[in-house]
């Protein structure tokens, strides 16, 4: 298991391979495109599982959401991404000071224990907020869409903390995809209904995903929400995943409301009490109407209780055991590291960046990047 500063990983992971060993390692899983290259090619030579820390992969709502967003067509035609981490805090780790380094911390550290501890606040070696926290989203959205970005423009500075810091203390990319007829692999169709005269939406389409990072937020969180033209899904690591239906025809609402009439009644009856038989009927057939009921749906996935870094392990020790292909899986981890040494190419140099579909191309067959559960439920209300 290796959880150190990123600019270590492409080495550590290598000898780790050279000595005939499975490999987890958290995000990145390296700095620059052609390190994380270098780790797909040794993997598939040694054999052996490399699975990343991309833990929301392995996350019971998510892989919900992403269930029904391939099997039910949930959110519709995709249409925008917004991603989000956001902190009101200065990042930094308080040095001890004097510290007294013994002799394996002095080979290691060699005493600069500032850039040893605050790693994160140096844009070198490790690559800032692009090569730190911005993969682990930008990995939702390529897993949602199941493709890579082909383009990106980034911008930051450091505005709010003057500490010696060379990390940008705010960040935002915008990414470029070029998607299929409907933004969905499950390809459901495109609804003409709210345009009668439209014709059929372009055929292949861009979809923006929007990235900020920030350390001066007094909204702090972290999120993923991915819109559709039939709703959409806010997913977030802790606290409650929602699918929001934004629905403006009560038809629409009827139906989405039919569709999702167990989670929405448990939602309900558990601030307004339960229904009678025949409200529960009236409930579903108006749509939530006449109850002044928010069309927003909690996901609450079985097992949703334990954390997807639970989840992540489990699923590491099981591939040992009898072998598979991590969902989190070497090909994962590259794509993330392309979306950030892309974005941060594009920020070091104040031009937009092309993002070569070559970077993922090898002579070898290698792991899907969309796997998800598919035996994933939902803990369901009796209706």
């Amino acid at each position: 298991i290796i959880a150190t500063p990123p600019h270590t990983h492409h080495e550590i992971v290598h000898a780790c391979l050279d000595a005939g060993k499975h490999v987890f390692v958290e995000t990145p899983l390296a700095t620059t495109i052609d390190d994380g290259r270098a780790i797909v090619e040794k993997a598939h030579e040694a054999g052996r599982i490399v699975q990343v820390g991309h833990q929301r992969r392995y996350h019971p709502n998510y892989n919900l959401a992403m269930k029904r967003f391939r099997e039910e067509g949930l959110l519709g035609r995709l249409s925008e991404i917004d991603c989000r981490w956001s902190r009101n805090t200065s990042g930094r780790r308080n040095l001890e000071q004097d510290y007294d380094f013994n002799e394996i911390e002095r080979a290691f550290i060699d005493t600069d224990l500032e850039h040893h501890l605050n790693w994160r606040l140096y844009a070198n070696p490790n690559g800032g907020p692009s090569l730190d926290l911005l993969p682990l989203s930008m990995d939702v959205s390529n897993w949602f869409t199941g493709v890579t970005p082909t383009k990106v423009y980034a911008s930051g500075g450091l505005d709010h903390w003057s500490d010696g810091r060379t990390s940008p203390d705010n960040f935002s990319a915008l990414f470029e995809y070029r998607l299929a007829p409907n933004g969905n692999p499950s390809e459901h169709p495109v609804s003409l209904e709210d345009s009668p005269g439209a014709t059929t939406p372009p055929s292949p389409y861009t979809l923006r995903c929007h990235y900020s990072f920030s350390l001066a937020r007094t909204d702090a969180g972290r999120f993923e929400r991915l819109s559709g033209t039939h709703a959409s899904l806010k997913l977030a690591p802790q606290g409650d995943c929602l699918m929001e239906f934004e629905v403006v025809r009560s038809d629409v609402r009827v139906r989405d409301f039919a569709r999702y009439k167990n989670e929405i009644l448990r939602e309900y009856e558990k601030t307004h009490g339960p229904l009678s038989e025949a409200e529960r009927q009236n409930f579903v057939a108006t749509g939530g109407s006449s109850y002044s009921v928010s069309p927003n749906v909690p996901l609450h996935a079985v097992d949703s209780e334990e954390s997807a870094e639970v989840h992540q392990f489990r699923a590491f020790a099981d591939h040992i055991r009898n072998g598979g292909t991590p969902r989190a899986n070497v090909m994962v981890g590259l794509a993330a590291v392309i979306a950030g040494a892309s974005a941060r190419k594009s920020y070091e140099t104040g031009n937009p960046v092309d993002i070569d579909p070559a970077w993922m191309e090898f002579e070898f067959d290698t792991p899907s990047i969309t796997d998800y559960d598919p035996d994933i439920t939902a803990i369901e209300a009796e209706v």
